[in-house]
């Protein structure tokens, strides 16, 4: 069960409103010891207990979600419009990665793209992609937007390749047996993704991956929640994606290096790994912190002796 030793300590030392941070903080040192599947069945229990305001502030992270994606589709463009055939075209592409993905269930229909007009703003397109997925929970929904942020990348430059090279997988491995767990791995390159081969590596080590793409604010501070709680709290490996259009890189790879040095090491599970997946041109300038602390894999790219 609950730590109710520590519950009972914290009860007298805090405030009666817990911010986000101080939340995760007392849940984390609550938890750690428990297993998977009873995390699970309190974070269960926990959502029905808070359910009758779930629905709603679910419809509205939905929604800014949503928002975030058409300000990183519009990225660089001249209007701040999105042309309704270039949404069908990444549409099919999303469709085709996810049968390659074997996440058939993922498939949208392009039939629900209305042909009314050219071009759409923010409020048609949160409109037509709400309808399109209101069908999908929660979980499959945010997988659902962070590849339909990596469908634009591609779109955009091209379909990037899956890292199959086995020197690089042996690298990888040599270097996490003699890297303690809090040690982000950077895996950069001009145009390749490493989610299969971290998933492979994954399997070896008998653990499952979670992959979060990062391309705006908001999906920077998810981002750290998820490896707080699901990583470094049980033990996942975390693949972070960052998002060829995010103008944040530097500041947020800092956070991350600071949040894992600032975490104290008993409350990290042992088989925590973290992975961020990068463009190679993101990688100058990186902050000292980051070159000092993160181990560097080319993908694609001839191997430098530092990051």
């Amino acid at each position: 069960g609950i730590n109710a030793e520590y519950m009972g300590r914290a009860d007298q030392v805090l405030p009666e409103l817990l911010n986000e941070e101080d939340f995760i903080d007392i849940l984390m040192k609550c938890t750690y010891h428990m297993t998977p599947v009873i995390f699970d069945d309190l974070r269960q229990f926990i959502l029905d207990a808070v359910g009758d305001q779930e629905p709603a502030k679910e419809a509205a992270r939905r929604v800014s979600r949503l928002e975030d994606l058409f300000d990183v589709w519009t990225t660089g463009l001249d209007t701040q419009l999105i042309n309704i055939d270039e949404l069908r075209q990444v549409i099919q592409l999303f469709n085709e990665w996810m049968v390659e993905d074997n996440k058939s269930n993922l498939q949208l229909s392009i039939n629900q793209i209305p042909r009314m007009s050219s071009l759409m703003d923010v409020t048609h397109f949160v409109r037509v992609l709400t309808d399109m997925t209101h069908h999908l929970d929660r979980d499959t929904f945010y997988i659902f937007a962070d590849n339909l942020v990596r469908c634009v990348d591609s779109y955009r430059h091209g379909k990037p390749k899956y890292t199959k090279d086995p020197e690089v997988e042996k690298a990888i491995s040599k270097k996490l047996k003699r890297s303690p767990v809090l040690t982000p791995f950077l895996l950069y390159g001009i145009q390749v993704d490493p989610s299969k081969l971290v998933e492979r590596l994954a399997s070896i080590h008998s653990n499952n991956v979670k992959n979060i793409v990062v391309s705006h604010e908001n999906g920077e501070k998810e981002a750290l929640r998820i490896m707080n709680w699901d990583g470094m709290g049980r033990g996942f490996w975390i693949l972070i994606m960052i998002s060829r259009c995010y103008i944040r890189t530097d500041e947020f790879l800092r956070n991350v290096v600071v949040a894992l040095e600032t975490k104290e090491p008993w409350m990290v599970h042992r088989k925590f790994r973290v992975f961020i997946a990068l463009s190679l041109s993101s990688l100058v300038p990186l902050p000292s912190i980051v070159r000092l602390r993160s181990v560097g894999i080319p993908l694609d790219t001839p191997s430098h002796d530092n990051v």
